[in-house]
Formats: structure tokens, sequence, C-alpha cells
């Protein structure tokens, strides 16, 4: 550890204690405390050249800014939601020093805008991730609803109980899961990754009935059918999301799983009688 760190871990521990100290203070020890903090201010300020201060201080911001670039594109658009940040906080203090209120109740206030903003950064996604996300989502559905039948076939030779195994329990299952990542990732791209999926399971079984037609039923019937089970899939993933919204996205899975085995199962009793 070199000496400029240990400085800033020195300054942040006593910085530290000071705030603890503080937070346990009555509120009238408070009110004094920051009675006295604008004299200290002016006289510190007094000592510094303000201009230079301002101007290494931003030559310090374009070098950080001219490093960050190279690895994240957009630093400019996250630069001025810091800064909005740092505004917000800055009136929280403002505005409590003014109302004499507890030093505890407005780092409250500090911490819940922080953790709510990084819970809004977590959350976002690019176009870019959006669409290879739920690329990557379909095919983990696909692959995982394919094994599944071909190891049901290879241990009873039964195309129908495949069928109808991957059907009524592994398609809820995978499925609802995949609703229920994406919709923990961002309530809109659960929707949207949903809406994706469903689409591509419609176009995918109307094009293996115009290859096949192994049902005997007509194409506006099936098609029909194809985009009620469409409208479902949206369905399951709106239950699910009111759940996750409640913090409760493992009963939100289980509800969406019961739903879609009840529907897929009475979609599948006609072939099976």
């Amino acid at each position: 550890m070199d000496f400029e760190q240990y400085r800033i871990l020195n300054e942040l521990d006593l910085f530290t204690s000071e705030f603890n100290n503080l937070s346990e203070l009555d509120l009238s020890d408070v009110t004094n405390k920051f009675s006295e903090l604008p004299d200290k201010i002016l006289k510190s300020l007094q000592k510094i050249n303000v201009t230079k201060a301002i101007e290494e201080y931003q030559k310090r911001q374009r070098s950080i800014k001219s490093e960050l670039i190279k690895y994240i594109p957009d630093i400019n658009s996250k630069i001025k939601n810091l800064e909005n940040t740092s505004k917000k906080i800055a009136n929280i203090i403002k505005k409590d020093y003014t109302n004499k209120k507890n030093i505890t109740a407005s780092a409250n206030k500090i911490k819940n805008l922080i953790e709510n903003k990084v819970k809004k950064s977590i959350k976002e996604m690019t176009d870019s991730e959006k669409l290879s996300t739920t690329i990557i989502f379909i095919l983990i559905i696909y692959i995982i609803n394919t094994i599944c039948f071909s190891i049901v076939i290879y241990l009873t030779h039964n195309k129908l109980l495949a069928v109808a195994i991957t059907t009524i329990f592994s398609a809820p299952l995978i499925e609802e899961k995949m609703k229920n990542v994406a919709l923990k990732t961002g309530i809109n791209f659960g929707f949207q990754f949903t809406f994706a999926f469903a689409m591509f399971e419609f176009f995918y079984y109307v094009m293996s009935y115009m290859a096949f037609n192994t049902i005997g039923v007509g194409i506006i019937p099936f098609m029909v059918a194809r985009a009620i089970t469409v409208i479902f899939h949206m369905s399951t993933a709106s239950v699910q999301s009111a759940y996750v919204k409640n913090n409760q996205s493992e009963m939100g899975y289980f509800v969406g799983v019961l739903m879609h085995v009840i529907w897929n199962a009475i979609s599948f009793a006609p072939l099976l009688l």
C-alpha cells in the first residue's frame, strides 16, 4: 500500500468515526454541530486557491474520463446520471440541515436513493443485450425440452407418452422459469421476452403443422388455438410479475407452473382419449 492509499484510508476511517459519533448525539447537539459548520468551511476556503483547485479537478476529471471511455462507450450519459444523483444527495442534506433534522434520517434517505439507483442500473439492458439474452433463453427452453423428449423416447419407445410428459411437465417448468428469470432482470424485459418466445413458439408450431399436419385440424382453427396460447403466455407472465414486484418470485413461479400444467393438460387431453 502506497502513501496516498494509506492517507485516503486514514481519512475515511476518521470520517467514519466522526459520522458515527455525530449520529449518536441528540438533536440539540446535532444542531450545534451544523451551526458550527459554515464558519469552518469559510475559514478553510480562505486558505484555498479556488481557481487552481477547480482547474486541477477538471484536469483529473478529463484524465479519468479519457480512460473510462475506452471501456464504457456511453460514459457521458453515466456521468450525467451520476451528477443528477449527486445533486439529489446535496438537496437532501441541504433540506434536512435547513429543517434541522437528525443526521441519521438524512443518511437513511441517501442510502435508499443510492440503493434504488443501483437496482435500476442493474436492471437496465441495451437492446442488443435484450436480444441476445432472449435468444439464449429460447435456446435453453428448446434444448431442455428436446432432451426431455429424447430421454422419454429412449426409455419407453412411446412417442405419445414422450410428447405428453414434455408438454405437461417439462415445458411448464422450464418456460415459466425463464419467464421468472427475465422478470427478475426487469419487468419490461420479462414481458418482451415472453412475447418473443410466444411468437417463436407460434411460428414454430404453424410451420410444423404446414410441413406434417398430423393432427387432422384445419389451418385456421389451428392458428386461432396457437394465437390463444400466445395470450396465455402473456397471462402467466403477468401473474408472475405481480409476485416479483412483491418480492415473492418463487411463489409466482409456482403459480405460473401450476397454471401452465393445467392449460397444457387440458389442451393435450383429447389426444390421450
